[in-house]
């Protein structure tokens, strides 16, 4: 029976509807969760938690720098995670547990680290997937466009519901805790959609064998060859760079914003 359903789910082909129209939805629960770090992450330490501005800076930086240092290993460990456990270590980022400046600033500093740990495993799972499930280059550049677009409406969604939720859920939990309650709702809401990925994309991957581990444990390229092939390669450098700026210019307006 194992060997049926194994066979079962290797033989589909092509994009059903659901991969056609709502392969993104996943990204759009991100975009939402991740922007109540990206516009009001700093005015939570500064005006709600009442943290100096230094001391504010000062945790903002240390968790990106540490979160910039993890980032190149998430295509290594993309088989784990628990997703599910986001949104509450998510939301203790935006609590300030204690009137101990330095033990605050620990714990927040930690749950960003932990929380974005976590949700970056998913996030590189799912961008994975395009590969994954798209066999003709028709295919993926479908998959590609739809999570494109859903990403665009989590970003629209958001400017226009982001503070007016803020605002209901202050009415429930306090002014305080409006942005961790925000946070965990959100949360859920992109544990929900990827898991809504998971269901999509059900069958589409294929079954790994012993012989097919061996092989890509065998063609696994190591830390100094990939360094090696970036420097031969002038244009995916161009590409990482554009890409940098591009992401640098957009975190840049919305935390202005």
């Amino acid at each position: 029976m194992d060997q049926n359903v194994s066979e079962t789910r290797t033989q589909k082909k092509g994009l059903s509807f659901a991969l056609k129209y709502l392969f993104g939805v996943g990204d759009a629960g991100f975009v939402l969760m991740s922007n109540v770090e990206t516009f009001y992450f700093m005015r939570f330490l500064t005006t709600l938690a009442n943290f100096t501005a230094p001391v504010a800076a000062l945790i903002n930086s240390v968790f990106s720098i540490i979160d910039a240092a993890l980032s190149w290993i998430y295509g290594a460990i993309i088989t784990g995670g628990t997703p599910w456990i986001v949104p509450f270590i998510f939301a203790c980022q935006f609590i300030r547990f204690s009137e101990n400046v330095t033990l605050s600033a620990v714990i927040i500093v930690v749950a960003a680290v932990v929380s974005h740990f976590i949700w970056n495993l998913g996030y590189v799972a799912n961008s994975a997937m395009v590969a994954v499930v798209g066999k003709t280059p028709d295919e993926k550049a479908i998959l590609a466009s739809s999570r494109a677009t859903w990403n665009n409406i989590g970003s629209l969604a958001f400017s226009y519901l982001g503070l007016p939720f803020a605002a209901v859920l202050a009415g429930i939990v306090g002014e305080k805790n409006q942005f961790a309650a925000v946070a965990f709702v959100l949360g859920i809401v992109m544990v929900l959609t990827y898991f809504a990925h998971f269901k999509m994309t059900d069958g589409y991957e294929d079954i790994e064998t012993e012989q097919t581990v061996k092989l890509t444990k065998k063609n696994k390229m190591k830390f100094g060859e990939m360094l090696r092939a970036l420097v031969r390669n002038p244009h995916l450098i161009c590409l990482i760079i554009a890409d940098l700026a591009k992401w640098c210019v957009t975190f840049v307006v919305k935390a202005s914003a």
